[in-house]
């Protein structure tokens, strides 16, 4: 038992030792900000125009589908009677 609990411990501090070995530091060598705003810049006109060219007119084509269907069923009384 006692040979069991000293190679448990042998294999933990192995792991913690090849752990800590093998953890890296990240750490930022230049102006992380300025890239970042540098990279929204390139892509903010490919954003707008995606936006203005995709997103709007699907919008649209949801909220005038549905405004037919609310006059569809705003008028049905109207001429259901009719029918009937």
């Amino acid at each position: 038992m006692k040979k069991k609990c000293i190679r448990l411990l042998v294999c933990a501090a192995i792991a913690a030792l090849v752990f800590t070995a093998s953890a890296v530091p990240a750490l930022a060598a230049a102006n992380v900000a300025g890239a970042i705003e540098q990279t929204w810049n390139t892509a903010k006109s490919q954003i707008q125009s995606v936006v203005n060219n995709v997103v709007f007119p699907v919008v649209d084509m949801i909220l005038a589908i549905l405004f037919a269907c609310l006059i569809f069923t705003l008028t049905a009384p109207l001429y259901i009677w009719t029918i009937l």
